[in-house]
Order: C-alpha cells, then structure tokens, then sequence
C-alpha cells in the first residue's frame, strides 16, 4: 500500500486521492524566510512527480486540464492545457505534509501506455 497520497481540493474527483505508483516517492523544498527581510517570503514546492494513466487519474486530467490525446498506442498528438492549477494537497500516513496546486506539466506516452507528469 502507498503511504503517499495526492489529494485535489477542487475540480472532479475533488477529495479523492489521485492513484499513485506504488512505492512512489515525491522531493519537496521547503523555502524558511529571510531573517534580515521579513517581507520577503520563499516559496515551498515539489519536484515533478509521475503518475500512472488509471480510470480515475484519465477522468481528472482529462476534465481539469482539457486533455486530448489522439491515437496513444502510435504516441500521437496530445494537448491539454498546461497553465491551469488545481488546488491539492500531499498526504504521507494521513498527515498532510504539502498544501498547493498541482499542475499538467507533460504527457508521456511509452509503448501506448500514458503517464502524467
């Protein structure tokens, strides 16, 4: 069982979790604050992680970031809408350890089998 959950707070499927490779790990940076300008504020993020094409990711992606692909099993075209952000969390053992946005930065598509990244 994966530990690692993505968890969308908007958009269909909002509050289920996102199916997740198993053993899947993700990286986060988290930014601490200058101390000499407090009004300057880093910013916390992740690395691109990738996520497996199931029923219940291929409803979210294709709904949330208008995701098209034509002719996958002979890598064909695929559009989707790459500067739209869905709310979402990140949830290791039930504690939420990432709050932010998750975004379709590409699609992959190996031997006809599709991945999200």
């Amino acid at each position: 069982m994966n530990r690692l959950k993505i968890i969308p707070t908007a958009g269909i499927n909002a509050t289920e979790p996102l199916d997740m490779f198993e053993q899947q790990s993700m990286s986060f940076n988290y930014q601490l604050s200058d101390i000499r300008d407090i009004f300057k504020q880093g910013v916390d993020y992740s690395k691109t992680v990738k996520i497996p094409s199931t029923p219940r990711n291929d409803d979210f992606f294709n709904y949330n970031f208008e995701v098209m692909i034509s002719n996958a099993s002979a890598n064909g075209s695929i559009k989707f809408n790459p500067t739209k952000k869905i709310n979402c969390y990140v949830n290791v053992d039930s504690e939420t350890i990432f709050d932010g946005n998750i975004q379709l930065l590409n699609i992959n598509i190996v031997n006809g089998l599709i991945q999200y990244e």
